[in-house]
């Protein structure tokens, strides 16, 4: 009879029964020189695999969400993002709202977000923020 699965034995087989994750780990020990995953013990997978997913570089990081940047390298973006606008913004482009920097930063690259101009007056915005906002935070 096999001896009862810890925690981490749970967690790599659930890792290995999945397609994606277990491609993408086996991939990840492979270009690190690690070997395969069905040669290494239950728990040591579960730690690579949690190390793996803290390197947002790695392809199982990715296969789990990841954008592929670090949040300093996220950080940076913005940083970088912000000053090209507050450049223009002091520039003749900036002052007559024309050719705006567009942003390096992926998390600002959302589609479906959008600033600008309105006809409308602030009276307006507000009571269609209003009807059709965010909900306001407690």
């Amino acid at each position: 009879m096999d001896p009862p699965l810890g925690a981490r034995g749970k967690r790599a087989l659930a890792v290995l029964a999945s397609p994606q994750a277990s491609q993408a780990l086996t991939a990840d020990l492979l270009l690190r020189g690690a070997g395969r995953p069905e040669d290494l013990p239950l728990g040591q997978i579960t730690l690579l695999h949690t190390s793996l997913l803290a390197d947002p570089h790695s392809l199982t990081a990715q296969a789990a969400g990841s954008d592929g940047y670090t949040t300093t390298e996220h950080l940076l973006f913005l940083v970088v993002d912000e000053l090209r606008t507050a450049n223009w913004q002091r520039s003749k482009d900036g002052a007559k709202g024309r050719k705006r920097p567009k942003p390096i930063s992926p998390l600002k690259k959302t589609p479906g977000l959008t600033t600008g101009r309105t006809d409308r007056s602030p009276g307006e915005v507000a009571e269609l923020l209003a009807q059709y906002g965010p909900a306001p935070t407690p």
